[in-house]
């Protein structure tokens, strides 16, 4: 872990990964590019992280695709799947997870830059502005970006 810090690129199991956090000689990273498409849930209406189907894929099929030694390597993590406080969705059950994806406060307001304050503006065009016109949308990098937290699929520009 010495050699690794954050914001340095890594391979593992196929991908390129970078480093966002290290925390007890553990690093949270994050695939460099989208590396397939698939929806959040099979079907339509509310879900959270913990019922929805792309977290059974995330932690089955997906995990599965890593080698046994690669799988050691993975260190599940409780995801305390809070409430969304800007737009009042439910957060649902903790959930302990191999693969997941970040929270919304992870990717609005920590490992990206800060853009919080984007959030609270409720004005009927916010979404827009936010998914398109915010200044940190170059360092998230990616189309669709799906988050743990219930109510909002940002689309970046």
């Amino acid at each position: 872990m010495e050699d690794i810090k954050i914001g340095s690129s890594l391979s593992f199991g196929g991908y390129n990964w970078r480093v966002l956090d290290i925390q007890n000689n553990a690093a949270l990273i994050i695939t460099e590019y989208m590396i397939e498409q698939q929806t959040y849930n099979n079907y339509a209406g509310d879900v959270t992280w913990a019922d929805c189907s792309l977290r059974k894929y995330l932690n089955g099929e997906f995990y599965d695709k890593f080698t046994a030694t690669e799988q050691s390597r993975i260190i599940p993590v409780l995801n305390k799947n809070h409430e969304n406080q800007w737009y009042g969705t439910k957060g649902g059950a903790d959930t302990l997870d191999y693969i997941f994806l970040l929270s919304i406060e992870e990717v609005v307001c920590k490992y990206f830059g800060d853009s919080s304050k984007n959030l609270e503006n409720r004005s009927a065009k916010q979404r827009y502005w936010f998914q398109k016109k915010d200044k940190n949308n170059y360092k998230r990098k990616s189309t669709f970006d799906w988050h743990v937290s219930s109510g909002l699929v940002i689309v970046t520009a």
